[in-house]
């Protein structure tokens, strides 16, 4: 009996511990990104708010589909390479300044966001993906098992390969 009863101490003690991470991880984490282009801002807007072309640069898509408006807002359903797929909704698409959508996958909200701006005579591109997660339990298993997805620096580096220009893309 003594011994079942360490069992269940060693884990509570583990359950507590993972559900202490969960509660110290931040719910709402930001990455972000900025880099300058050779091409204009409403190419780069084009390539971005075209999420059917996304397969062509995104280093993670592997499929995009069309789905039927939601608030006015277009749909779309995205199949990663990893296999992931989710619904996508375009919440902003302010040609040819911003761009955002947001998906949820396994119960995290992701917001996906491009800025473009005049750059002398190219443009400059800013992306931040946020990530907001209220459960706790989830919250730790993302800090422990995080999913492979590309940076914001990723993506803007991919954009820039897509057009022929040298990845070159910071970190905020």
């Amino acid at each position: 009996m003594k011994k079942f009863f360490n069992w269940v101490l060693v884990l509570a003690g583990i359950v507590g511990a993972f559900y202490g991470i969960g509660v110290i991880v931040p719910r709402s984490m930001t990455s972000g990104s900025k880099t300058t282009f050779v091409v204009k801002p409403d190419k780069l807007f084009a390539a971005v708010a075209d999420v059917r072309s996304w397969p062509e640069w995104h280093p993670d898509v592997l499929s995009v589909s069309e789905r039927p408006e939601h608030n006015k807002n277009p749909m779309w359903h995205v199949t990663e390479k990893d296999g992931v797929s989710y619904d996508m909704e375009v919440s902003v698409a302010d040609d040819p300044t911003k761009w955002q959508g947001a998906y949820t996958i396994d119960g995290q909200r992701h917001t996906l966001r491009f800025d473009f701006q005049w750059y002398g005579e190219g443009g400059r591109a800013h992306a931040t993906r946020t990530v907001d997660t209220n459960d706790t339990w989830l919250r730790a298993k993302a800090f422990l098992w995080s999913r492979s997805e590309t940076d914001p620096i990723g993506l803007l580096n991919a954009l820039a390969v897509h057009f022929g220009e040298a990845p070159k893309a910071d970190k905020e």
